[in-house]
């Protein structure tokens, strides 16, 4: 191909296997935007599929890739035969310990379904054991993975199983541990005051106290989460007063960017915009410097969703794109679809093609990466918005009923009611435009 091979490219030439998935990361990560298709508003007009495949910078990383995929066959080999040795010999909590290791280090690759299979053996495993705190251990690493894959349902049902399981055992830190992923579930649904109850329990079983232990912090930084979304804005600035304090006691190297984000949200929602934009500048350059990039995407995101509501449209592009950048680069294709759902939203403003362009390329990803259900259900609706302020009626009607389909399924109450309206609302407008025809004995 003379003009270079783009990423869209492969998606037609390659197979579809999981063993291709880290090197296909490789692609997308040294692949180069197209330097002849610009836009002067926004600067590089490119959806990940268009960019150029660099054959060279990937042969050269062929090395580390080889050495990455033996690494992680040698840790399931050998962990999954010391289980079976630790089996042989009775001792079923040894083998349990064993898959757990192996499920931690599947789900620190970002392999969440191989982590939920793992974390499920090691708990059947233990099921006849009277100490029950390994069991709990095990249901809390499926949860998280469950959580992982977008399985929410079944997340929050073994979170309650090991949250009660450690309250009846008597395992408090298990108790505290399942009951903030419980209230985390929560969130993912956006059910707020729901989480919220889940962490008043874990801070309830952890008890009063200074002791800057993380769950402390992870409490305080979640509370502020859902406080701000209920319009609790002064208790939300408590909960994040004590999560600052708690993380500068830890020396946590991601408190500067979790406090200055966190303000940053709530100084957003109190109608400081430029309080927030700084603070979040400041979140932003902690993590450039932690050369953290789930966290610069993330923080990034934030900052572009503010400058474009405050109508600096230049800025909020250059921050997108960083975001975009991290994320690629940092080989988190998991925050893509957020990065172009904000990408098609920034076009909105210039052109709706191009805005199209970018939902499609986010529901491609999603697909393309086995990602979580609720990632394509916000994606539909976001693309729902923009064919409908396009005039697309029916088009994004479509959209919506698949997304409300999902948010459903998954038990995401408060987006399912807040799509049921906008559905409702859409009605009513074609409603209007059609008009009511008036019967020839009535006056027109």
């Amino acid at each position: 191909m003379k003009d270079g091979l783009r990423l869209d490219d492969l998606r037609d030439l390659l197979p579809d296997m999981e063993e291709l998935t880290p090197l296909l990361d490789e692609v997308a990560g040294t692949a180069l935007p197209d330097p002849r298709r610009r836009w002067a508003a926004s600067g590089e007009l490119e959806t990940l599929g268009r960019r150029l495949v660099q054959p060279d910078e990937l042969e050269a990383r062929i090395p580390l890739l080889v050495e990455a995929a033996r690494a992680r066959a040698e840790a399931l080999y050998t962990g999954t035969a010391a289980a079976i040795r630790a089996l042989s010999e009775g001792d079923p909590a040894r083998a349990a310990h064993r898959l757990l290791d192996v499920a931690g280090q599947e789900e620190s690759r970002h392999a969440p379904a191989s982590a939920y299979r793992y974390a499920m053996a090691a708990h059947r495993l233990v099921q006849g054991l009277r100490d029950r705190t390994l069991s709990t251990l095990a249901l809390r690493r499926a949860a998280r993975a469950a959580r992982g894959e977008g399985r929410l349902g079944e997340a929050a049902t073994l979170y309650e199983r090991a949250w009660a399981q450690a309250r009846d055992a008597g395992d408090l830190d298990g108790g505290i541990v399942s009951a903030i992923g419980r209230g985390n579930v929560a969130v993912d649904r956006g059910l707020w005051a729901e989480g919220e109850h889940w962490y008043q329990e874990a801070a309830r079983m952890l008890g009063p106290g200074d002791d800057p232990r993380p769950e402390r912090w992870h409490i305080h930084q979640n509370l502020g989460i859902v406080r701000r979304e209920q319009g609790d804005l002064e208790g939300c600035a408590e909960a994040l007063e004590r999560h600052g304090e708690l993380a500068g006691a830890l020396g946590d190297p991601m408190a500067q960017v979790e406090v200055n984000n966190g303000w940053g949200q709530l100084l957003a929602a109190r109608g400081d915009p430029a309080g927030a934009i700084d603070r979040f500048r400041s979140a932003l350059q902690a993590a450039r410097r932690l050369e953290d990039p789930r966290a610069q995407a993330t923080v990034a995101v934030n900052l572009s969703e503010l400058l474009l509501e405050e109508g600096r449209l230049l800025e909020a592009w250059e921050a997108a794109r960083e975001a975009e950048s991290a994320a690629l680069s940092g080989r988190v294709p998991t925050r893509l679809p957020e990065v172009y759902r904000l990408l098609g939203r920034l076009s909105r403003e210039g052109d709706t093609d191009h805005a199209f362009v970018f939902f499609e390329r986010a529901l491609a990803v999603i697909q393309e990466r086995h990602l979580p259900e609720y990632e394509r259900g916000l994606t539909l609706h976001a693309y729902g918005d923009a064919r409908r302020g396009s005039g697309e009626g029916m088009a994004a009607r479509g959209l919506y009923r698949e997304a409300l389909r999902i948010y459903g399924e998954l038990g995401m109450d408060r987006r399912a009611g807040e799509l049921a309206r906008q559905l409702e609302s859409l009605d009513r407008q074609d409603e209007q435009e059609r008009g009511f025809p008036s019967s020839p004995e009535e006056p027109s």
